[in-house]
């Protein structure tokens, strides 16, 4: 989830996802071009994982593998 999107922030949409009961418990990677000033407020609002950009795909798919796995 990018956290500077073009209509609605992805913390507007992350606040919305702990909200609803069916996808309270779903994970949550946020990607941000910014510095980390603004991970601090990214976590405490509920993001499994923050990072920054530039992010390969190959990253990607490590870190949602990682979270999976953790979850199991």
């Amino acid at each position: 989830l990018d956290l500077q999107m073009p209509i609605v922030s992805g913390l507007e949409i992350l606040q919305a996802i702990r909200l609803d009961e069916q996808l309270a418990h779903s994970k949550v990677i946020m990607l941000t071009a910014n510095s980390y000033a603004l991970r601090d407020e990214i976590i405490n609002n509920l993001a499994d994982l923050v990072l920054l950009k530039p992010v390969t795909i190959s990253q990607l798919r490590d870190f949602a593998s990682r979270l999976t796995q953790n979850n199991e």
